[in-house]
Formats: structure tokens, C-alpha cells, sequence
């Protein structure tokens, strides 16, 4: 197997993308589903997924889900920065699996075209990560992306959200009062960004006082 890359991100945040943490939601059943399928799949010939879109908002647990199967499966992550300067042939190799995650933040559209079609011609495995629908003015790209099947991530329920909520505040040790949790919840927006940017305000305010978070707290930081 080729050297496992996670250019994107740090040591301390792989060490967050373990299997145990993710939660499992009917949100994101078919996605984790769809996954397994696709990495236990060893033959890139005899197979008929050969590349896969993931798609969820930003804060859904793609990039959580795709680190656990590239752990689990010694997948490798291509950096934005390997696609600028790297020559994809030196990269895939056949029958491995290979992840670009943000993909659409990339903006350089002819050298995205030229990583999928070496994925293809290296008998590779592909697998995209895309936070949003995009239009790609470059039409080759975005024919090809019409002809890659996709799983989705969709968004939350309420009661979906509060376990995401919880359980991630239980990983920094940080205990909130269901008080405190059902008055969040019924003034802030029930989407997944929305709730990670209340988590680090949450845990930046645990981490830089020494005053315990309380009811006033959380009306300023929902600035209500």
C-alpha cells in the first residue's frame, strides 16, 4: 500500500476521527452504507463503482467518515497542495483508494479533470467529498461528475442534532445542563455549521475561564 496522507490536517484533529466517536444517524445511514460497500470492493476492474461522491453540509461528519474508512482501509487523502505541484501518475496506483476531500474548494478545474481521469486510467478508486451542489464552468469536469454516483449526508433532525451536540461536548469534558441545551436549540439554527461554531465559542469560553457556563453566557454568545 502507498504512504496514508493527511496533509489536510493536523495530528491532533486525526486523532478525533475515531471510529467510537461517530455517531450513527439516520441521516447518515445510507452514506456509511454506501461507504462500506464501496472499500470493500478489491478489484477495480470487476467492480462497477470505481469513484463516489460524498456530499453533506459543512459539519456533517464527511470528513469524519472518510478519515475512520481510510484508517480502516489504508486509503490515501490527496492535499490540495499535492494536486498544484504533484504529477497525479506518480500517485495512484491500482486497485487503491484515494479521497479528495473539499473538493470543491479546489479551484483549479483542468488539474481536478486531470486527477480523475489518472484515478481511471491507474485502475484507481476515487472518492470526492463536496460540501455543496457546484456548477463547473470547465464542461469536461462537470460531465464527469454527472457520471459519478453519489451518497448523501442529509441534513439533521433536531433530536439528531442535540446527540451530535452532546456527544461532542462530552469528548472536551464540557457538561451543559438540559436547560442550558434546550434553550441553544430553541434559539439557534437547526443546521450542522451553525451548531459547530456554537461548540467553539462553547469551548473556547470552557477553556479560557475559570466561571462556570451558565444561561446569561449562552444568550451572549447566541447574541440574544
Amino acid at each position: 500500500m502507498s504512504q496514508l496522507f493527511f496533509d489536510f490536517y493536523d495530528s491532533q484533529n486525526i486523532d478525533n476521527f475515531r471510529s467510537d466517536d461517530f455517531i450513527k444517524l439516520p441521516e447518515n445511514f445510507d452514506a456509511f452504507n454506501f461507504l462500506d460497500n464501496f472499500f470493500k470492493q478489491n478489484n477495480f476492474q470487476k467492480n462497477p463503482t470505481k469513484s463516489l461522491i460524498i456530499k453533506g453540509e459543512s459539519g456533517s461528519g464527511k470528513t469524519h467518515l472518510l478519515n475512520i474508512y481510510a484508517q480502516k482501509y489504508q486509503a490515501n487523502f490527496i492535499s490540495e497542495e499535492q494536486i498544484k505541484t504533484e504529477n497525479p501518475l506518480r500517485i495512484f496506483c491500482e486497485n487503491e483508494f484515494y479521497i479528495i476531500d473539499n473538493f470543491c474548494q479546489i479551484e483549479d478545474e483542468e488539474k481536478l479533470l486531470q486527477y480523475i481521469n489518472c484515478a481511471t486510467e491507474s485502475k484507481s478508486f476515487l472518492i470526492l467529498s463536496f460540501n455543496k451542489n457546484k456548477i463547473f464552468e470547465l464542461q469536461d469536469l462537470q460531465s464527469r461528475i454527472k457520471n459519478i454516483a453519489s451518497c448523501q449526508i442529509n441534513q439533521a433532525s433536531l433530536d439528531s442534532l442535540k446527540q451530535i451536540f452532546v456527544n461532542i461536548l462530552s469528548r472536551k469534558q464540557i457538561d451543559l445542563s438540559n436547560q442550558i441545551i434546550n434553550f441553544i436549540f430553541t434559539n439557534a439554527s437547526p443546521t450542522y455549521s451553525s451548531l459547530n461554531q456554537i461548540i467553539k465559542k462553547i469551548d473556547f469560553f470552557c477553556r479560557e475561564n475559570d466561571k462556570k457556563f451558565n444561561l446569561n453566557i449562552a444568550r451572549e454568545i447566541l447574541k440574544i
